[in-house]
Order: structure tokens, then sequence, then C-alpha cells
């Protein structure tokens, strides 16, 4: 125990004979020089006068020493017990808070997405927009648009295709899912009601919402129709994909209109209860319609194609390359 007592007031006064802005920039060299000086002191003679002072220490002062030590060491193995689970516990936390963070859902997470892309690509026939559809008497107007989604996250794609025609902006929309087995596509029913618009669902990014509690995923389009020039109204709508329907709900709408022969234009907001509203709550309707709702953002990778010259490929590999462009632009991410 004496000799430790030494070695330790070698080491503090050479450790002190080292500080000062120059020993605080080469902590490293400083270190050395402080192991090479002690090694050097215990093989000179002197060492053995400076041992037998301290041989002369009191009984007492041992004794207090050796009970420091003991209470240091113990208070060190008590820091080492409460420290290193806290440092865990707030590393998993921390981690848990990345993740939360970048929650985002892409279609490379499917596993066989080459597969179902295939399949899509082969019925190409029954979702394009070249012509009349067979099935739902849809024209493409001069331009329509498709995607690839998988807007449910139930792991099997989408493929929808839109168009818009007429100067009032009319959109209109079909669905097709792979189906279960992963060797066709099933018609999605898109509920619209009768006389009713469909939200103009052909933009890059929108709005999404999750109820955590069961999962369903809510995307806010607008539905705009033009009267006239001057005469355009607007509808906010949440669209929900779910059990193979497609169902649309309105959030609230909003009327712009010219007055005092066309010199002034003024704007008027509505509740889904078409009750009036400032602008200020119209553009908060979607936080007091989905309160508890963890709010996100929606993708989509639009493909877009001639629809007079009627563009689009007929080879089920060139088409598939084409969806596999679209899949690239589908994201679902939440903060």
């Amino acid at each position: 125990m004496k000799k430790r007592l030494v070695c330790i007031s070698l080491i503090t006064v050479l450790t002190l004979s080292g500080c000062g802005s120059e020993g605080k920039r080469q902590s490293e060299s400083t270190e050395e020089s402080h192991s090479e000086a002690v090694t050097e002191a215990q093989s000179e003679a002197d060492i053995e006068d400076v041992k037998a002072s301290a041989t002369e220490a009191s009984a007492s002062t041992e004794s207090k020493e050796n009970s420091k030590t003991s209470s240091t060491e113990k208070a060190e193995d008590k820091n080492e017990v409460l420290v290193e689970p806290s440092t865990e516990i707030l590393t998993e936390a921390t981690t848990e808070d990345v993740e939360d963070q970048s929650e985002e859902y892409l279609l490379t997470d499917i596993e066989n997405l080459d597969e179902q892309l295939t399949v899509i690509a082969e019925n190409a026939g029954i979702w394009k927009l070249a012509g009349p559809s067979e099935e739902d008497g849809i024209v493409a107007g001069p331009e329509w648009l498709y995607t690839v989604t998988d807007l449910d996250k139930n792991g099997r794609l989408e493929v929808i295709t839109s168009t818009v025609q007429g100067s009032g902006l009319f959109t209109t929309s079909k669905f097709y899912e792979v189906s279960a087995d992963y060797k066709s596509l099933d018609k999605v029913v898109w509920e619209v009601p009768e006389g009713s618009s469909e939200p103009d669902i052909t933009i890059d990014m929108a709005d999404a919402y999750i109820n955590e509690a069961d999962g369903t995923l809510y995307y806010i389009f607008d539905d705009v129709v033009k009267a006239s020039a001057a005469d355009i109204y607007e509808v906010m709508e949440s669209v929900t994909l779910k059990n193979g329907v497609v169902d649309g709900e309105v959030i609230g709408s909003s009327h712009m209109f010219s007055s005092d022969e066309g010199e002034t234009v003024e704007t008027e907001y509505f509740d889904k209860n078409q009750n009036s509203l400032t602008i200020e709550e119209y553009e908060e309707l979607c936080q007091t319609e989905f309160p508890a709702f963890k709010k996100g953002a929606l993708t989509l990778g639009w493909n877009s194609v001639d629809g007079m010259t009627d563009s689009f490929p007929e080879d089920a590999e060139d088409i598939k390359l084409l969806l596999e462009y679209s899949s690239t632009g589908f994201a679902i991410s939440f903060e």
C-alpha cells in the first residue's frame, strides 16, 4: 500500500508539470512523457529514499487513506452499476425516436414487386385509356395519366388511370389492384355519388393522415370545377382505399366568384355541413377532421400519355419499364 502511495505522488507531480495551454493541445504527447518520466524515476537510486520516507508514515494516516480508497472504490462500483443501464436506456429511446421520425413506405419494400409489375403490364389492355373502355365507357382526353401505388399498404399494387376533360376540368379515374394470388387484376370499386365530380388526383403530392388504431390511411385531394372563368368551385375531400373499395368524403368547400360586374373577386368558405368559415378556419379543416391522426405526405409518380396519338406501347416489356419508373415515384411518409 505504501508503494502505491509513492507512485500516485510521483504521477501527480509529473502530471501537474504538464498543465497549461501547450499541454492541452498535445495531450497524447504529455501522457507518453509522463509514462517515460515515471519509468526513469523508478530506475534511479533515489527512489529508495522516497520509499524509506514513505515507510515512516503514521498508521493513522494509512488507515485514513485505506478508508478513503475503499469508499472511493465502492462509490465507483455503484456508479458503474447505475450509469451503464441508464446509458443503455437513453440509447434505446434515442434510436426509437429516430426510427419514428424517418417512417417511410416505398414500393421497393414489397418483396415480389417485379412479379406484380409484370402482371400489371401483361394486363394493360384492361386499364389503359387508349380509346373507350369496354367496361365503363371512359374515353381518354387530350392527355391521360397512370400511376402505380399501394394506397392501403397491403402489399398488393394498384394501377390508377385518370383523365381530365372539358373546360370544367372534370376528372375521371379508375383503379385496379393485383389479385390476392398475384395472377390477375381486380377492379377496385370507386364509390362516387351520382352527379358528383371526382377529386383531381393527378397531382404529385398530397397530405396524408393515418388512424394508427386501425391503420386506415386518408389522402386529401381537391376537386376543382369551373362553371366559368369567374365562377369556380373547389371541394376538399379525403380519399381512402380499404378492402377493395375507394371512398371519398367531403371535408369542406370554397366558391370563388366575381362581383361588381367583375371588378372584384371574392371567395367564401364552408365546412362539410355548409357552415360559413373564415379562410383561417378553412385551412385548419383537416386538423379539425383528424385531430388525433398522424399527419404525413403521399407522393405519386404519374406517367402521361398523349391521348390524341395513342403513344402507349404495345409490348409488355416496354410497358413494364414505364411502370417501374412510375413505381419509384410513390412514397408514404410520416414525420
